[in-house]
């Protein structure tokens, strides 16, 4: 991930979205927090960035999340 400058996620379900990284630096979560500090969650695996702002385009779609009645 650290060596592109942009990220594009799309799916089925029409989620198309672009947005950039330039300059910015992704880190992982490994869950592995042995070092007074560090940072974590489970489950782990992932990795994380913030975009740079202003430059998202497109949809994002989320049917996983919860709704109120």
């Amino acid at each position: 991930m650290n060596e592109s400058e942009s990220i594009e996620n799309t799916d089925a379900n029409g989620t198309s979205i672009v947005f950039s990284k330039k300059n910015r630096e992704a880190k992982a979560d490994t869950g592995i927090i042995t070092e007074p500090g560090t940072f974590s969650n489970l489950p782990a695996g992932e990795v994380f960035l913030a975009p740079l702002e202003g430059s998202a385009n497109g949809n994002s779609w989320l049917e996983w999340a919860p709704t109120r009645n």
